[in-house]
């Protein structure tokens, strides 16, 4: 639930140079799917359906 009395946060994953680039890679992929699901959800709730997938 986002907060709607508070100025957006903005958030920049960092990570060591050091750090494997396959853990990197997952990483994204995890955060952009987890983007996703939360743009379908808010979508549907938008359009009154189910928030759920």
């Amino acid at each position: 639930m986002p907060f709607r009395d508070a100025p957006p946060l903005e958030w920049v994953p960092t990570w060591l140079a050091a750090t494997p680039a396959a853990a990197v890679h997952a990483f994204n992929e995890l955060a952009r799917d987890a983007a996703a699901l939360l743009r379908l959800a808010t979508v549907r709730a938008d359009f009154g359906g189910s928030a759920a997938p």
